[in-house]
């Protein structure tokens, strides 16, 4: 398994904007370009992380220029300061994280 953390910086007032925006791109990455989903976290300075998982870099690959294609098309851009930056690029060597649904959150 292949994993990558974004930051985001998100204007203030923008953040239920961004959010959107966010679950919109990660649903279609798991529809259309398989990647395995993602979770998105915000720091109490303000931060928002992602953090992103894929089956393998090559599919990884095949749905980056989506990614980067959303962010240029559609008015998320609006709801950032700055760029999304790319934090890490890591490989899973052992998996001890426990599904939970979304209705258990």
């Amino acid at each position: 398994m292949f994993c990558l953390v974004y930051q985001f910086q998100v204007k203030p007032g923008m953040e239920a904007q961004f959010r959107a925006g966010w679950v919109s791109l990660s649903q279609a990455l798991v529809d259309d370009f398989h990647s395995l989903g993602a979770r998105l976290h915000v720091t109490p300075e303000g931060n928002w992380i992602s953090y992103a998982q894929w089956p393998d870099v090559e599919t990884w690959k095949a749905g980056e220029k989506v990614i980067f294609d959303f962010l240029q098309q559609s008015h998320w851009d609006n709801c950032l300061q700055g760029e999304v930056k790319l934090l890490m690029r890591m490989t899973v060597t052992d998996d001890l994280l426990v599904p939970v649904s979304v209705q258990e959150q």
